[in-house]
């Protein structure tokens, strides 16, 4: 077994025990079992997580909370029994819901919209893998040969430039040049990134289990200058972006479904600064990278 296919197989294997599968609807903190949820409710001590925790003594008390932290007007008889009322999925699909709708409701301190909102997790949820460019990237820079100039990994790398979260780097030239070459790697993408046949160990986000350098160099050269770290991911249905690539640009190599990053609707070969952790819809491969400059968008 290869270095990096066995670094893949234990990081895949820590991704299955670190699925987020519960969110607390107060403060958005991803749990994987409702054992580690219900713990959080007892640890911390304000009104909202004793609300939370009280179905068994109050659930009047409870029902009341539950609405106001989630920001949504729940039919007691439609409400799911918890732990299911704190799943991963139904959090995201009703919070912040009224005030989406523009109704009136108890509560007056949930964000308008669950996606813009930043979603705080344990940093030991949902790692992907990272790879280190072996030489600077970008087009202004010459190929390098020499092996003692290529990028240790674990690299301190940061971006330089200021952004908003969910900015866009609209760039129309770079736009169309990366769709000119997803079009000749459409098969590549699927190999790499295979469809989750067991349903049970579908994290929801697929990763490879290849060296991905050479084939993605083309697309990195248009997006950032300098050396640089990225990864490659595909969602197989509506999840969290991980905690280890944020602050990074997200560039969009396929488009199955809605096609949102957070609640901006992407298109192929648009690229994106996600600042803090939000949400991804299922059906997207995303080329992600961190770099100091990024050129794509920065054309006056």
């Amino acid at each position: 077994m290869s270095s990096l296919q066995r670094q893949f197989n234990t990081q895949k294997a820590v991704l299955r025990q670190s699925t987020i599968k519960y969110l607390c609807p107060e403060c958005l903190r991803g749990f994987p079992r409702p054992d580690t949820l219900y713990r959080h409710f007892q640890d911390v001590n304000d009104e909202a997580h004793k609300g939370l925790r009280s179905r068994k003594d109050d659930y009047n008390q409870f029902y009341s909370c539950y609405q106001k932290c989630l920001g949504a007007s729940i039919p007691s008889k439609c409400l799911p029994k918890p732990p299911h009322c704190f799943e991963l999925q139904y959090v995201i699909e009703h919070y912040g819901k009224d005030l989406d709708n523009g109704a009136s409701t108890t509560s007056n301190h949930v964000s308008p919209n669950f996606r813009t909102r930043p979603v705080f997790l344990d940093e030991s949820v949902q790692p992907v893998p990272i790879y280190y460019d072996r030489q600077a990237r970008g087009y202004s820079h010459r190929p390098l040969h020499d092996a003692s100039t290529s990028s240790p990994s674990g690299i301190i790398i940061e971006c330089l430039q200021s952004f908003e979260h969910l900015q866009e780097l609209h760039d129309a030239i770079v736009e169309s040049s990366i769709c000119g070459f997803i079009s000749q790697m459409d098969n590549w993408l699927s190999g790499t990134l295979p469809r989750v046949k067991d349903a049970s160990s579908d994290s929801g986000i697929i990763v490879p289990s290849i060296d991905i350098d050479i084939p993605l160099i083309p697309l990195r050269d248009l997006i950032y200058e300098g050396i640089g770290k990225y990864s490659l991911v595909r969602t197989s249905k509506d999840v969290i972006t991980p905690h280890n690539i944020i602050k990074a640009v997200y560039t969009v190599l396929r488009i199955e479904s809605s096609g949102l990053i957070g609640d901006s609707r992407v298109t192929v070969g648009k690229s994106i600064w996600v600042e803090h952790q939000t949400t991804l819809s299922k059906g997207l491969i995303l080329l992600v990278s961190i770099a100091p400059i990024y050129t794509v968008g920065q054309k006056a």
